[in-house]
């Protein structure tokens, strides 16, 4: 909530529960601090002695502030936490639980981490992942366009033991342990002849990718539960 008289945000439960339990406090950059005199609190009053957050602190005042930008976020500095705000999202009020935030914009948008690093890492694996989703769907009307083309089938990448063939307008997973396979006889017809662990048919490569990377895993925990149940 916003204090409609200094403009700055605050909590109307925590401020509540700190007048009624300590009454009127002092306060420094966010810092709240009161001494005991006696059997109750009273502010501090420091003379003369201008107050200053030590160096090592200074990181952690509750003033968010823009420590860098990169790649289209905004790295933020709230408190001890580290957030990485997308700049396209506009003005983000991180004053909200950081959790309700990353329910709300997507993991591609928003994070909290400890450190500013940690957000810069985050921000490179997000820029990439974007960058490998551009590449494929422009490999995809390229692939489209040589095939319409060429009429032959076009190898577009390998995955966990799989050949990607874009192929009579469908694009296959071909197990490499087969050998040589004619796909010039059709999706419907290979379906026919091999089983569908050894070949994945649909319309994308990102789709086939998936799928495909779904049989490699479940492999790998079927020879992981055989191994346990020898063992017992």
């Amino acid at each position: 909530m916003e204090d409609p008289r200094t403009r700055r945000k605050y909590h109307p439960g925590v401020t509540q529960a700190v007048a009624d339990t300590l009454g009127r406090v002092t306060a420094w950059a966010g810092v709240w601090a009161v001494e005991k005199a006696g059997d109750r609190w009273q502010t501090i009053e420091l003379g003369d002695v201008e107050p200053r957050i030590p160096d090592h602190l200074s990181q952690y005042t509750s003033e968010p502030s823009i420590v860098a930008s990169q790649a289209g976020f905004n790295i933020i500095q709230h408190g001890a936490r580290v957030l990485g705000i997308r700049q396209s999202l506009g003005e983000v009020d991180i004053t909200v639980d950081p959790e309700e935030l990353r329910r709300r914009y997507g993991p591609m948008d928003f994070f909290v981490c400890d450190t500013v690093d940690a957000v810069r890492g985050q921000i490179e694996r997000v820029s990439l992942a974007r960058r490998v989703e551009e590449l494929e769907r422009k490999l995809e009307k390229l692939v489209g366009g040589k095939e319409t083309q060429t009429g032959q089938p076009v190898l577009v990448g390998c995955e966990s033991g799989f050949n990607i063939v874009a192929c009579g307008g469908s694009v296959l997973g071909i197990r490499q342990s087969l050998g040589e396979v004619d796909v010039s006889v059709g999706a419907e017809e290979l379906q026919k002849r091999f089983r569908s662990v050894d070949l994945v048919v649909g319309e994308t490569i990102e789709g086939v990718r998936s799928r495909v990377g779904q049989l490699a895993l479940s492999e790998r925990v079927l020879a992981l539960e055989q191994k346990f149940t020898k063992r017992n």
